[in-house]
Order: C-alpha cells, then structure tokens, then sequence
C-alpha cells in the first residue's frame, strides 16, 4: 500500500518542478547551406537548454506559449556572425547579443557564450573565460592607430607662485599626435615667453609627451588626459632646468576630418623650485636671502593640426 502512495505524492511534487520551456524559432540563414543551418540549430537548442536549465522546443511542441528564441546567422567569407533575442509572449525582446565565431567549428563555443549571455542578460564580452575563447578573439588585432595628427599650438598662461606676482605669458609649441580610437599619445616642443618685458618675467623652452582619452566617440569628442614636460626655466631672478607633470581636459572638433582644431584646459605643477629673492645687497649685488618657490601654471591652449 505504501507504494501507489508514495507514487501519487510523487506525482503531485514533480510537475512543480517541471523546467520550464522556451520556444526556437526557425534559424534564419544567411549566405549557409540548410545543413549548416540545422546544425547551428541543434548547438543553439542543446546548449541553451543546459546553460539556462530549461527545455528548448520548437514553436509547434510549446503550443507557442512562454519565452521565444530568434537567431539569425550570416556568413562573411569564413566568420559567422550570430545575433540571437529573447522574446517575451508578447513579443518584446528581453534581452540581445551578437557574437561572431571564426567558422563553424568556432560556433560551439560562440554558442555557449551566446546562451550565457542571453540567460543572465549579461553583454557577451563579460562571459568570456579561459575556457571559452573564441578562436575570432584568439586572432591578433589590425593596428588601432587611425590618423596621424601634427600642427601647431598656442597658449596664454597664467603662472601662480606664494609671493611672487608673475605676468601672463605666451606660447608657440609644435604639437604632435597619434590617434587611436579612443585615445591618444601626444608629444611636442615650444616656447613660453612673458608678455611684457619687467622684473615678473616667466618663461621656457620644453618639450612635452602625454596622452589623453576620448570621452565620447563622436565627431566633436571631450577627452582628459596627463603627462609630463621637462623644461629650461628662465624669469628675472633665477632659472635652471626643470620638471612639470600636468592634467589637461580638452575638446577635439572634426574628428572625421583630415584637419582638427583642438582646445585644452592645463595645470601644470613644477617639481623643481625658483629662489624668490627676500632682500638683496645693491653693493655687491647679490641675493641676501631667498625663499625656494614652486610655480603652478594654468594653460588655455588651442591647436590646429592636420
């Protein structure tokens, strides 16, 4: 007797546990053979069904009821490209991702990826691991440099130091840069010069090399960046070789264009000090004292290069 109960209780638990079911719909095949098509089929199904521990059928055996997959793939040359969504009963799409395998030995793996992607709503690039790289990420790389950007630059600086009450000074710098998609290493040389001629003098010859990063990837792009620019200082007192690291934020203009026209915002902060005289000996002119100060420069650059 304990047997047929056993058997209706069991029978009452187990179809609460039943996994739940998603629709497949046909694969659309783009540039394959309907042999090809079936197979990426079958990978898609089995695999989806394990990775998101549901039952995978067609639209035909779920009565059309509960979620849908629709996948297309495309091939170019030897790479597949999958797209595949996941439809509510409604129709809208929960989620979609895009992955391209190398070739159809590569789909195995681009499939597991997909279904990672499509059950946890994850962006593919996040589900990758040691164990399933595909053999099209595994490829190396075109190089990313996209245009090589040279011109000029100037500046008006304002030179900020405890004590000491400097003049605006100007520049005139060659500006070079190597632009990648989304960042770019800049280098280049120039002049600071004061722009009246008095005892608040400030000036440089130096060279700089930084690099900064778009913000945004548009024709008209914001960007921040940082580096570095050993110099030869001179002002009306002392002078000596020096070394400022700065962060700059600029805007970019008409990055589709073979001619750019840039804008910068620039601190700069010297690491090696100037000797700010605190009393002077007109007889035997020479400094009694001084005291050692750091100049802080703030930069408002614009370029043109092409």
């Amino acid at each position: 007797m304990r047997l047929p109960i056993f058997a209706t209780i069991l029978g009452l638990v187990v179809p609460s546990f039943a996994m739940a079911q998603v629709s497949l719909a046909p694969v659309e095949g783009t540039n394959l053979t309907d042999g090809e098509v079936a197979a990426i089929t079958v990978v898609l199904r089995d695999t989806y069904a394990r990775v998101a521990q549901v039952q995978v059928m067609s639209a035909a055996e779920t009565g059309g009821g509960g979620e849908t997959l629709r996948c297309g793939a495309v091939r170019l040359a030897q790479k597949i490209n999958l797209h595949c969504a996941r439809l509510a009963t409604d129709g809208e799409t929960l989620y979609a991702a895009d992955i391209t395998a190398a070739s159809l030995d590569d789909l195995v793996i681009a499939a597991e990826r997909m279904a990672r992607a499509l059950a946890t709503e994850t962006p593919v690039e996040l589900t990758r691991d040691h164990r399933t790289v595909t053999r099209e990420e595994s490829l190396a790389r075109n190089r990313i440099f996209i245009e090589k950007v040279m011109g000029i630059k100037a500046s008006t600086t304002a030179v900020l130091a405890e004590g000491v009450h400097y003049n605006p000074s100007l520049s005139l710098q060659f500006d070079g840069r190597l632009e990648a998609e989304r960042y770019f290493l800049e280098f280049g040389a120039g002049l600071l010069l004061p722009a009246t001629g008095d005892h608040r003098d400030y000036g440089a010859l130096f060279a700089e090399i930084g690099g900064s990063r778009y913000l945004t990837d548009g024709d008209i792009a914001p960007y921040i960046g940082a580096g570095v620019s050993p110099r030869i200082i001179f002002d009306s007192v002392d002078g000596g070789i020096g070394v400022a690291p700065y962060v700059q934020a600029g805007l970019m203009l008409m990055r589709a264009s073979s001619s750019r026209l840039y804008f910068d915002v620039r601190l700069s902060q010297n690491l090696t000090p100037l000797h700010k005289r605190d009393t002077y000996d007109w007889a035997t002119d020479t400094s009694v004292s001084s005291t050692e100060i750091y100049p802080t420069e703030i930069g408002f650059l614009f370029g043109i290069g092409w």
